[in-house]
């Protein structure tokens, strides 16, 4: 191989890379929107971001409303069914606890007998009933309290 020839190949590789660069470089310079359009995309993405800020604002009040109210909510619930009139009803009757995280809320009794039914609700604080509870209201609240 002869020097001009070599040195014509570097020349020749020189060239197509420079030419490589030069498109790649014009494709990028071309995806840039002129300034204008830079202007206008960025206000439009202000305004954007404003209208998203001021909803998470107007959204705070809210959620902290949502926070506090959130501990009295009902969150453990139990239905116990039994027989409250031996073999007369069957096992129709029903406790239902209804208790917000720390266990206060209510047991509501039905007893379901042929010819009339009962209703009995019952205040329930920290697990514990205000009244005397029977035996399908303790295991409903201790149903509802249990480990999940």
């Amino acid at each position: 191989m002869t020097i001009e020839l070599t040195i014509a190949i570097v020349a020749l590789a020189v060239g197509v890379a420079a030419f490589v660069q030069s498109v790649v470089t014009t494709r990028r310079i071309d995806g840039v929107p002129d300034d204008e359009g830079i202007t206008t995309f960025l206000k439009r993405v202000d305004n954007e971001i404003g209208s998203v800020t001021s909803r998470l604002n107007d959204l705070e009040p809210r959620l902290r409303s949502v926070e506090t109210r959130l501990p009295l909510a009902i969150a453990r619930t139990a239905v116990i069914e039994f027989n409250a009139y031996g073999d007369i009803g069957g096992n129709l009757s029903r406790v239902v606890a209804l208790l917000d995280e720390s266990a206060t809320g209510l047991v509501i009794t039905l007893l379901v007998g042929r010819t009339e039914t009962r209703f009995f609700t019952k205040q329930v604080r920290n697990g514990k009933g205000t009244e005397t509870l029977s035996d399908e209201e303790s295991q409903a609240i201790a149903t509802a309290i249990a480990p999940r």
